[in-house]
């Protein structure tokens, strides 16, 4: 099934509703986006390959095997996560 959609003005574009529910994505998912030939193919990727089994997990080695670009994501998400879990951030008072 091929749907159209326009590219938004700041170059964003939402996966229609039927997709995200059928490859399970939720908010905070990490993505890849790839070329292939004259198409883009998007991937919901994991951290590691044993997430689904081993729930111990090292992160210094899952951090260190991400490129850059993944770090980077990384180190937002989880940074996301703690301030949601403290409560937000406290913007420099007490």
């Amino acid at each position: 099934m091929a749907l159209t959609r326009y590219l938004g003005r700041d170059g964003r574009i939402a996966i229609p509703p039927f997709i995200r529910e059928r490859l399970d994505l939720q908010p905070g998912d990490l993505l890849s986006f790839a070329m292939e030939s004259d198409a883009v193919v998007i991937r919901r990727e994991r951290f590691c390959n044993r997430c689904d089994t081993d729930r111990t997990v090292d992160l210094d080695e899952i951090f260190d095997s991400l490129n850059a670009e993944q770090q980077q994501a990384f180190v937002s998400r989880f940074a996301r996560k703690l301030l949601t879990r403290r409560g937000g951030a406290r913007c420099g008072r007490n």
